[in-house]
Parts: C-alpha cells; structure tokens; sequence
C-alpha cells in the first residue's frame, strides 16, 4: 500500500505539468484543471495561483531528487520532460533578455 502512494505522491505534479503544457503549449482545454482541482475549485483567485505554482515547484524538485535518489529513471525522466523543459527555456529566456 505504501508503494501506491508513493506514486500517487510522484504522479500528481506530472498531472499538473501535463495540464499545463496542454493548455499553455498545445491550446487543448482539458475538463480538469488539475492544477487548481486539487485546490477545491475551478475559478482560482490570485493566492490560489500563487499557491499552485510555489507547490508545482517545489514538488518539481522534491520528485526529481527523490526519483534521481531511488534511481526511478523512468519517473526522473518524466519530471525532466514535463517540468525540466520548461524551467531551462524559461532561464535560457531570462538569461539572454
């Protein structure tokens, strides 16, 4: 039982990234907001927002070094598709403008 929360734990910000990359990079609405789902509703306000993205990064590098740690390749490699890529775009942007 321990082992499926465990993922459950590592599943839940890969969700938030998939949405995200979803909305942001490929225009598709999901039905499920999964970022502010887990918030308890579908119209955010400004801290809920603010919230969702300190916990989404946080849990980015909490799940990154947990998988490098355990050697779940597979997991880590998802937590650098999904959220790796972006966070270096947006550095590589911030560095160079």
């Amino acid at each position: 039982m321990n082992k499926y929360i465990r993922y459950f734990l590592l599943l839940v910000p890969l969700l938030c990234f998939f949405q995200i990359w979803c909305s942001l990079v490929f225009d598709i609405e999901l039905p499920i907001s999964f970022p502010y789902f887990f918030l308890g509703g579908d119209n955010p306000g400004l801290m809920d927002v603010i919230w969702t993205i300190i916990i989404i990064i946080f849990s980015f590098f909490i799940g990154s070094i947990y998988t490098a740690r355990k050697k779940l390749w597979g997991w880590f490699t998802c937590y650098m598709l999904l959220g790796g890529v972006p966070i270096i775009i947006f550095l590589f942007g911030f560095i160079i403008g």
